[in-house]
C-alpha cells in the first residue's frame, strides 16, 4: 500500500506539473482544476483511495480560484467536499493517510470560506428580503436563496418585519420562516424580545404552522413554551387574543391539556431542566482539548437592537442564560396570594363598596409590580446563578470571583439562604454549599450555627457542612463556625481543630494537582508517575495499599487516586471501600488501573528512548542555551535585526554541541555527542541487527535525542531555524523508510534493560538528576514520535475490575496508561464535576491561609478552649511558606516541643527568607527558650555561632547574638570574649567621598 502511495503521488505531481498537455509545440498548456477534480472523483468512486490522493494533492497545487470551486459545486453538488470527510481510510501509510486528511481538510475550508463568501454577501441578502415581497416566481426563488444562506440571513429579515412593512411583504418575511431551516429558528425565538406583541403573534403562529414545530420544543434553543407561557400569563383584558391563542396553543403541545396550570409554575419547570444539567442544545462541539463543550446562542441586544449570534457559548453558561430567562418570567407573572384573596373578596361589590379593601388592592399591586413574590422561582435563580458563578471562579471566595452574585446572596434574606443551604447539603451541590456557607459565615449567622429543632437537636447547618466531604467547604464552615457568637460544642472543637489542621497542610499543588499512586510494581509505577509530571502533576508512589490509606488519613492535599489492581495489603475491594469512606478522599476521583498480569517486557525503541533520557538527565557537558531573542524595540532596527541572528547562529550551534558533541578547534569535527554515545551504549550491549535495523536505529537515535533537546529547550523554527529544519527532514526520512519485520536479537536487548535498571538506580541517589530524569521522561512521548510501543491490555482483567467497582461512585478502571494518548481521555473523565476537579493552587493557599490565622488565635489564647496540638506538625511546615509564615511564628512559638524550637531556629538561619521573617523567628525562639529551656540541637546551635559573626543585616545579627547568649553560653567562653575584647582607641575615619571630576566646560584658569 505505501508504494502505491508514492506511485500516486508521483503520477499527480507528473500530471499536475504544468506539462500534462499541449495545444501548440513547445508551449506547455496547463491542467484545469475541473478536468483534476474530476479524475479524482473517477477514483473515489472506484474506490481507489490511495492514488485519489495524489489527485487530490494535485488539485490544491492548480490554484483553483471561486470560479472553479463554484462549477464543481454545480456539477457535483454542495456537499461534494464535505462528503471527502467520510473517507474512512485514504492509505495503509500513516503518514500519506494523515497528509490526504490534511489536504480534505484543505479543500473543505476553502470550499465554505468561497461559499459563505458568496452567500454572506450584504447586497445579495438585501435583494432576496425585498423580493420576498414581489412575484410569486421571485419570492419562491427568494426563499430558496434565503434558506441557503442559513440563520445568518435572519437579522437582515428581522430588521424589515420589525419595520412593520406592507401586508404583503411581511406576509412573505412569515411565509419564508416556513422554508427555513430548523437551526434558524433559534435566531426568530430570539429576536421575539424586539418585537411588538402583534409581531410576536405573527413569528409564534408561524412557527406552530411548521410540521416539525413539536421537534422543535426538544432543543433549548428553538424551544418556544417559554413564550407561550409568558402570553398566557398577561392580563386576559388587554390581550385577550393573544391570551387565547398562547393558551390554544398550549393545550394542544401538552397532551393532558393546561387546565389549572400556573404559568409560573410551568416557567419554573421549564427552567429546573437548566438547573439540573438535563437540557438539550443543537450543534453542541465538543472541544478535544478537555475545554467545555459550547454551543451556537442567539440572543437580542438591548442596546443596539439587533440580534446577535454568539458561536461558541460553554454550555453552562447557555444553561445558566436559559434558565434564568425562564425564572425573571416567572418572577413576572406569579400572583401575590393576598392579592387573589383580596380580588376574590371583592369580586361582584359595587364599586363604591369597601373602599378600605380597594386602597388595600391598589396598594399591593402597586408594591407587587416592585417586589416579585414566587418563592420557587427566587430560589431557583440564586441556587443556579450561585452555581455557575462559583464553577466559573473555580471554587473560589464569591465575593472575589463574583461579586454581583455575591451581592445578590448578601441581599437574601437569612431563612431562604439558610433553606437552600440544608437542601445543598443533603443533594450534595458542593458549589452551592461553599458560597451559602461563606455568605452566612460572613454574617455570622447564629440560625446557621445552631442547633437545629428535633428529638435530639439535629446537627447544625455549619457543623453538617464542617464534614461535608470537600476540603474547600471544610475550611469555610470552620471559620463560619468561629465567627459565629453561638457558643462552639465541646464535641465539634476536636473536628474544628482536624479540619484547620488539613488545610494548614494543603498549600502545594502544581498547576494541575497532585496525584497519589499506589503499585507494587516500581517500574510500572514510574512510568506512569513520568507521564502524570509531565502532564503537570505532583506524583507519590506507595508500594502497598495500607501505606496509601495512612497517606490519605494525613491531609487532603491531592486532587486523584490511581490504583493498579495488583496492589496488596488489603484487597481491591477493601482498599476502594476505605477509601470511600475515608473524609479525605470521598470526593476524590480514583482510577483503578487493569494492568497485565504478565509485564510484557518494552519495546527496543522504548529502551532506546529511555536511555536518552538517562544521558540527558545526567550529561555533565551542560553549554549555556540562550533564551529565543526577544527585541529591544529602543533599538535601531539594524541592530535588532543582527542580535536577532547571533541568537539564533548561537542557538543552533548550541544544538549541535549537545546533539553532535563540541566541534574540535583544529579539525572542526565533532565527537562525543549525545547521538554518539546513545549509540555506542547499544553496540556495548551486543544488540545484533540487520543493516536495515542499524540504519533505523541511526535515524531514531538522532530523532530521540533531538526530542529530549525539545523537552529541555525549546525547538521553533522562529527560534532554532536550522536545527528545526533538521528535524523535519530527519522526520520525514523516518516515514520514507521500508517497513523492518525484522526482531532485534533478545540477548541484547535483556542486556540493555539491565544496563537502564543500574542507571535508574544511580540517578535516584541524586535528587537533582532524578528530579531531571522525572521531567524529561514526561514531557517526551514515544507514541507521538511513533516509536514501537508495546501496550497489551488485559481485557479479562479490566472487566473483572470493572464489576468488582461498579457499586463505588467516582471510580473508573482504565487499560494501563504507556503514553498521554489516551490516558489524558481517561483523567478528563474523571474530572467531568467540576467540583472534583484539582484544586486551584491560589485557592489551597487561600485556604492555608485561613486555616493559620484562627490556628495562630487559639495558640496566642485570642480563642479559648482548643487544643491544637495535633496541628503542630502542620504549623511548623507552614514555616516554610513566606505567604503563611507570619502567622505560623506566632503558633509554633506557643509550642513546648523541640521541635518547634528547632524550627524556628531554622528559619532564623536560613538566609534565603526575608529578612522579617528571620527576624521575627529569630525573636520567637529567644520567647520560647525562656519559656521552655533549651531544647535545640547541637548541630543548630553550632550554625547559630557561625552565622551570628557573618550575618549582614543589623536587626537578624542582634537575634542571632541574643540566641547564641542563650543556646552556646559556657563560662570560659565568655570569659575568653571578654578577654579579647579590645575596641580600638580612635574611632575609624569617616569614608572619603569619591573626587567629583572637573567640568570641561569651564575654564581652569578662572
Amino acid at each position: 500500500m505505501r508504494t502505491a502511495s508514492l506511485l500516486g503521488l508521483a503520477v499527480a505531481l507528473f500530471l499536475f506539473s504544468g506539462t500534462a498537455t499541449t495545444q501548440e509545440p513547445g508551449k506547455a498548456q496547463p491542467v484545469k482544476p475541473v478536468d483534476v477534480y474530476k479524475q479524482f472523483r473517477e477514483l473515489v468512486n472506484e474506490g481507489r483511495y490511495d492514488l485519489a490522493s495524489g489527485y487530490l494533492k494535485g488539485f490544491l497545487e492548480s490554484n483553483p480560484d471561486d470560479k472553479d470551486y463554484l462549477e464543481i459545486e454545480r456539477l457535483y453538488g454542495p456537499l461534494t467536499f464535505q462528503a471527502l470527510r467520510n473517507i474512512p481510510k485514504w492509505s495503509d501509510d500513516p503518514a500519506a493517510d494523515k497528509k490526504a486528511r490534511e489536504n480534505v481538510d484543505a479543500v473543505v475550508n476553502r470550499s465554505k470560506a468561497i461559499t459563505e463568501k458568496l452567500l454572506r454577501d450584504p447586497a445579495r441578502i438585501a435583494k432576496y428580503v425585498r423580493n420576498l415581497g414581489a412575484t410569486y416566481e421571485e419570492r419562491v426563488f427568494a426563499e430558496q436563496e434565503l434558506r441557503r444562506t442559513g440563520d445568518y440571513a435572519i437579522p437582515f429579515l428581522v430588521d424589515v418585519y420589525r419595520a412593520n412593512p406592507l401586508p404583503e411583504h411581511a406576509a412573505g418575511i412569515l411565509g419564508s420562516i416556513l422554508k427555513t431551516d430548523p437551526p434558524s429558528i433559534a435566531a426568530w425565538v430570539a429576536a421575539l424580545d424586539g418585537l411588538s406583541p402583534e409581531q410576536q403573534y405573527g413569528v409564534l403562529s408561524t412557527i406552530s404552522s411548521r410540521p416539525d414545530s413539536l421537534t422543535l420544543l426538544t432543543s433549548a434553543q428553538t424551544d418556544f413554551r417559554g413564550w407561550l407561557w409568558r402570553i398566557a400569563a398577561r392580563p386576559k383584558d388587554e390581550n385577550a387574543s393573544y391570551n387565547k391563542f398562547a393558551t390554544g396553543l398550549l393545550s394542544k403541545i401538552y397532551a393532558g391539556g393546561i387546565q389549572g396550570s400556573p404559568p409560573e409554575v410551568e416557567l419554573v419547570a421549564l427552567a429546573r431542566p437548566f438547573y439540573e444539567r438535563r437540557a438539550r442544545f443543537d450543534s453542541t462541539r465538543t472541544n478535544p482539548d478537555g475545554s467545555p463543550a459550547t454551543v451556537p446562542l442567539w440572543t437580542w441586544s438591548e442596546q443596539t437592537n439587533k440580534l446577535v449570534k454568539l458561536e461558541d457559548v460553554p454550555v453552562g453558561t447557555a444553561e445558566e442564560y436559559f434558565g434564568l430567562r425562564y425564572a425573571r418570567w416567572a418572577l413576572e407573572q406569579a400572583p401575590d396570594p393576598e392579592i387573589v384573596a383580596l380580588e376574590k373578596q371583592l369580586a361582584g361589590q359595587p364599586a363604591d363598596a369597601m373602599k378600605p379593601d380597594r386602597d388595600r388592592l391598589a396598594a399591593l399591586k402597586l408594591e407587587r409590580a416592585k417586589k416579585p413574590y414566587y418563592e420557587p422561582a427566587q430560589r431557583l435563580i440564586i441556587a443556579l446563578a450561585t452555581e455557575r458563578a462559583v464553577e466559573r471562579g473555580k471554587f473560589g471566595e464569591v465575593s472575589r470571583t463574583s461579586p454581583a452574585v455575591y451581592q445578590l446572596l448578601s441581599d437574601a434574606p437569612s431563612s431562604l439562604l439558610t433553606d437552600l443551604l440544608d437542601q445543598a447539603l443533603g443533594q450534595k451541590r458542593t458549589a452551592q454549599v461553599l458560597a451559602y456557607t461563606q455568605v452566612l459565615g460572613d454574617r455570622a449567622d447564629k440560625d446557621a450555627a445552631s442547633p437545629r429543632q428535633g428529638t435530639p437537636p439535629k446537627p447544625s447547618l455549619f457543623v453538617r457542612a464542617l464534614n461535608y466531604p470537600d476540603p474547600r467547604v471544610q475550611i469555610v464552615a470552620a471559620s463560619a463556625i468561629l465567627r459565629s457568637p453561638t457558643p462552639v460544642e465541646s464535641g465539634v472543637r476536636a473536628r474544628i481543630v482536624d479540619v484547620l489542621r488539613r488545610a494548614a497542610g494543603a498549600d502545594g499543588g502544581g498547576p494541575k494537582g497532585s496525584a497519589l499512586i499506589a503499585d507494587p510494581n516500581r517500574m510500572r509505577a514510574d512510568n506512569t508517575s513520568g507521564i502524570l509530571r509531565g502532564l503537570g502533576y505532583d506524583v507519590e508512589q506507595f508500594a502497598t495499599g495500607r501505606d496509601l490509606l495512612r497517606r490519605v488519613s494525613r491531609a487532603s492535599d491531592f486532587d486523584l487516586i490511581l490504583i493498579d489492581h495488583h496492589t496488596p495489603n488489603p484487597e481491591l475491594t477493601d482498599l476502594v471501600s476505605h477509601l470511600r469512606s475515608d473524609q479525605n478522599a470521598l470526593r476524590r476521583p480514583i482510577l483503578v488501573v487493569a494492568s497485565s498480569n504478565t509485564v510484557p517486557a518494552p519495546s527496543f525503541e522504548q529502551l532506546l528512548l529511555r536511555f536518552a533520557v538517562l544521558i540527558a538527565a545526567t550529561d555533565t557537558d551542560l553549554y549555556e542555551m540562550p533564551a529565543p531573542y526577544v527585541p529591544d524595540v529602543r533599538r535601531p532596527i539594524e541592530e535588532v535585526e543582527a542580535g536577532r541572528k547571533a541568537n539564533l547562529a548561537l542557538r543552533d550551534e548550541r544544538f549541535l554541541d549537545f546533539a553532535d558533541g563540541k566541534a574540535d578547534r583544529l579539525t572542526g569535527k565533532r565527537s562525543n555527542g549525545r547521538i554518539e554515545r546513545l549509540l555506542r551504549v547499544v553496540k556495548s550491549s551486543g544488540v545484533i541487527m540487520s543493516p536495515s535495523q542499524e540504519a533505523m536505529l541511526k535515524l531514531r537515535a538522532e530523532q530521540i535525542t533531538f526530542a529530549v533537546l525539545d523537552a529541555e529547550y525549546a525547538l521553533t523554527p522562529e527560534s532554532s531555524p536550522k536545527t528545526f529544519a533538521r528535524v523535519a527532514d530527519l522526520n520525514k526520512r523516518i516515514i520514507l523508510q521500508p517497513a523492518t519485520k525484522e526482531e532485534v536479537q533478545r540477548v541484547g536487548v535483556d542486556s540493555l534493560m539491565r544496563l537502564i535498571e543500574r542507571f535508574e538506580i544511580d540517578v535516584s541517589r541524586n535528587a537533582a538528576a532524578q528530579a531531571r530524569y522525572d521531567m524529561l521522561r514526561g514531557k517526551v512521548d514515544a507514541v507521538a514520535l511513533g516509536l514501537k510501543v508495546i501496550s497489551p491490555r488485559d481485557h479479562e482483567a479490566e472487566a473483572k475490575a470493572s464489576r468488582l467497582l461498579r457499586s463505588y461512585p467516582g471510580v473508573a478502571v482504565i487499560p494501563e496508561p504507556f503514553s498521554r494518548i489516551g490516558f489524558e481521555d481517561d483523567l478528563r473523565t474523571a474530572f467531568q464535576n467540576p467540583a472534583d476537579a484539582p484544586r486551584d493552587p491560589a485557592e489551597k493557599l487561600s485556604g492555608a491561609k485561613v486555616a493559620v490565622e484562627w490556628l495562630r488565635k487559639m495558640a496566642v489564647g485570642e480563642l479559648t478552649g482548643f487544643d491544637i496540638k495535633p496541628a503542630e506538625p502542620e504549623l511548623r511546615g507552614a514555616l516554610a511558606s513566606n505567604d503563611l509564615a507570619d502567622a505560623a511564628i506566632e503558633a509554633v512559638g506557643r509550642s513546648p516541643s523541640a521541635a518547634a524550637q528547632e524550627s524556628l531556629v531554622s528559619v532564623a538561619l536560613n538566609v534565603g527568607r526575608p529578612v522579617p521573617i528571620r527576624a521575627k523567628a529569630a525573636d520567637a525562639a529567644v520567647r520560647h527558650i525562656q519559656s521552655h529551656g533549651r531544647l535545640t540541637a547541637a548541630a543548630l546551635v553550632g550554625g547559630v555561632v557561625e552565622l551570628a559573626k557573618s550575618e549582614q543585616n543589623g536587626e537578624v545579627r542582634s537575634k542571632l547574638f541574643t540566641l547564641k547568649g542563650l543556646l552556646a553560653y559556657t563560662q570560659g567562653g565568655f570569659i575568653t570574649d571578654l578577654k579579647n575584647f579590645n575596641p580600638p582607641v580612635a574611632p575609624p575615619a569617616p569614608p572619603k567621598e569619591p573626587e567629583k571630576a572637573a567640568d570641561p566646560k569651564k575654564d581652569p584658569g578662572n
